[in-house]
């Protein structure tokens, strides 16, 4: 806990000493999100803006690799259901010797 304390009192003095009020707001998304993932958006951020660090960017970032992270999910339940229902496309013509093995990508 203590070392918990210690890098979030990093975080204040080293990028919201001058707006405390919106570090308020980078402690709210630190025990929404978790320190780590505030951690990452901050040196995110920090490549490509090192004097530019906001709650809201920090935010975006986390809501971001939440997202991304969800549609990795979403495509995995479309690849199985699309799988399944190739199967019963099968079944429906048992005398066929026809494969649906092909994949198409569809925008």
């Amino acid at each position: 806990m203590l070392k918990l304390d210690n890098q979030i009192k990093n975080i204040y003095n080293k990028y919201f000493t001058l707006n405390p009020k919106e570090f308020l707001d980078i402690y709210e998304i630190i025990l929404e999100k978790g320190l780590n993932t505030v951690q990452n958006a901050i040196e995110e951020l920090e490549k490509i803006s090192p004097i530019d660090i906001s709650a809201e960017k920090v935010k975006l970032l986390c809501n971001k690799k939440i997202i991304e992270d969800n549609i990795d999910t979403i495509n995995d339940e479309i690849t199985m259901a699309s799988a399944e229902l190739l199967i019963q496309y099968k079944s429906l013509v048992p005398n066929s010797d026809v494969q649906f093995v092909r994949q198409e990508v569809m925008i």
